[in-house]
């Protein structure tokens, strides 16, 4: 059902055109088959939880993984344009250019690289850019990637494809790897290769966070195996890819100062140093290097769920206060690890802050919650798998926006996370009868 599911996607993102027919693009359609798809995900992954491990099930997994993003291989994004920012960004770093500098309008305007020789490739894939007066927002590991990337494939999305399908390769291997450690059934990476949201976010829309997932993984495998000084290089990996997740550096240096404070001051300094070392070639942008960043974060509102209420009480304040909270439980998740030291506790912790982080940003786009996936392969809560699913409601946005209509998401939003917060409330509960802490649910 999956497989089919995702083969239907496939067929169906043809009617999805870049800035044509937006009225008769069939979101409603699509949102129904994504049901399907989780539904059939869901059953799965209770069949999995419940049942006797065999080798056979991870083989089905894995088999199953690698068929539904080959189907979604040759069709189009659906509902999203970032890949093409990310070309922009590469080709940039291939030419010279800092692409921290000049927003791709600028450099277009200018006839700069990496607009010096006007093509139909150019013009293809700077018509399709989000924002193309903004620079860009992402640090120095995702250009590389995008450099990368367009070495592979000048001015296509082929290279760059590939690259996100050997990302989810590596991060379900290292994933299996962390569950046969804990002698766990490899069959749970289920939660992450099976995921309809990843198959439609990292597979379908190729979103960087395919490689924020890969270093999730890494750092998962790295605390359960208590390689500390590698967890505070994933750490690094992660950040320089998307820069809020240096939330996570208290937590997992809480577990790290408490099992051994010597490789913990050591891993802070090789976070610190790579941090620098990534920066560095791109430090001739002066203030620019945080220009496109500071505009995202002072500017961008999307599907946000706890930011929309502070928001309604405490107005124009509503983004410093949203930023308290986040220090708030990067705190208390941090004081919790340290006062009871354990890898598991560690690894919820870091759960815990990724969707905090999630539920109080002002954007939270349905990409981002990829990030809970790694962790949620150990901690399989059941609010957390259906919210997965339920963000994609995100996109009856767009439709109700082809029709002049926008306001009638504010509805939509109500069921996107309304049902997820009831059961997350049941499930703590429960979980608290049961005599276990919260964090594992």
């Amino acid at each position: 059902v999956l497989l089919a599911s995702q083969a239907c996607v496939a067929y169906l993102s043809s009617s999805f055109v870049f800035g044509i027919g937006h009225a008769e693009r069939p979101i409603p359609t699509f949102l129904v088959i994504e049901v399907v798809a989780f539904v059939a995900y869901l059953v799965a992954v209770e069949i999995v939880r419940r049942s006797a491990p065999r080798p056979s099930h991870f083989v089905i997994v894995v088999a199953v993984a690698i068929a539904c993003r080959a189907v979604l291989a040759p069709g189009g994004m659906i509902q999203e344009v970032d890949a093409y920012r990310y070309v922009w960004d590469g080709q940039a770093v291939l030419q010279g250019a800092n692409p921290y500098v000049l927003a791709p309008q600028q450099a277009h305007e200018a006839g700069t690289a990496p607009a010096v020789h006007p093509s139909a490739a150019v013009e293809h894939v700077f018509a399709r850019i989000g924002y193309p007066d903004v620079p860009t927002i992402y640090p120095p590991v995702a250009q590389g990637l995008f450099a990368l990337g367009q070495a592979l494939t000048p001015w296509r999305l082929g290279g760059w494809q590939l690259l996100v399908f050997a990302a989810e390769a590596l991060a379900v291997v290292l994933l299996a790897a962390a569950l046969l450690h804990l002698g766990r059934p490899l069959a749970w990476t289920i939660v992450y290769a099976w995921s309809p949201l990843a198959l439609k976010e990292l597979a379908n829309s190729l979103h960087l966070d395919a490689f924020v997932v890969l270093g999730l993984a890494g750092l998962v495998y790295a605390v359960l195996r208590g390689r500390l000084l590698a967890a505070f290089v994933a750490l690094a990996w992660i950040t320089m890819l998307k820069l809020f997740a240096v939330a996570l550096v208290p937590v997992v240096a809480a577990y790290a100062w408490r099992c051994n404070p010597r490789r913990a001051v050591w891993g802070i300094a090789v976070f610190v140093a790579l941090i620098c070392l990534a920066y560095a070639p791109w430090a001739r942008a002066g203030g620019k290097l945080f220009e496109g960043l500071l505009v995202f974060a002072r500017l961008w509102q999307r599907n946000d769920s706890l930011f929309s209420l502070v928001s309604a009480v405490a107005g124009e304040y509503a983004r410093p206060i949203c930023g308290v909270l986040i220090v708030a439980v990067v705190t208390a998740a941090s004081q919790a690890v340290f006062r009871a030291p354990d890898r598991m506790r560690a690894l919820a912790g870091s759960l815990v802050v990724v969707v905090a982080i999630f539920l109080l940003a002002p954007t939270s786009n349905p990409w981002y919650f990829t990030w809970s996936l790694p962790f949620l392969v150990l901690f399989p809560s059941r609010a957390l798998l259906l919210l997965s699913g339920l963000l994609f409601l995100y996109y009856a946005e767009f439709h109700f926006i082809y029709r002049d209509q926008p306001e009638r998401f504010d509805l939509v939003r109500v069921f996107e996370y309304v049902p997820f917060y009831m059961v997350l409330v049941l499930e703590l509960w429960q979980a608290r009868r049961a005599g276990r802490p919260g964090w594992r649910v």
